[in-house]
């Protein structure tokens, strides 16, 4: 029988368990990052992006969504726009940069979760 540790945990499990991220894999998912901030400044164009920076310009003079002018979505990407726009100014690029930071990170967590959890080598990749 296997010692067993303070916290109760079966020892060959630990050892065996899922690993760290790999460096190729961390480096895939920072180039991902960079090519989506690249992305977002040079090509990246909706047909609602002007819409959502309006919004977060009424916001920031003092009008609220639902009351003084209807807005389509839940308002808490506007405020959150409109936080930004105060600090670094109310501009599409801005607005753009934000979200290509949320996807890189939201991909990152999505491959440390892999990484982390998946106990068979295989499946993580």
């Amino acid at each position: 029988m296997e010692a067993q540790s303070g916290n109760g945990s079966d020892r060959s499990v630990r050892e065996k368990g899922p690993g760290r991220i790999p460096l190729a894999v961390m480096a895939v998912v920072g180039t991902l990052g960079v090519g989506l901030l690249v992305y977002s400044q040079n090509s990246a164009w909706f047909g609602d992006g002007c819409t959502h920076l309006l919004i977060a310009q009424l916001i920031n003079t003092g009008k609220r969504p639902y009351h003084d002018f209807f807005y389509q979505h839940v308002p808490f990407y506007a405020y959150v726009n409109a936080g930004l726009f105060r600090f670094v100014g109310d501009s599409w690029r801005s607005a753009h940069v934000l979200s290509a930071l949320l996807t890189g990170a939201g991909i990152w967590l999505v491959a440390g979760v892999v990484f982390t959890r998946v106990r068979e080598p295989d499946w993580r990749l």
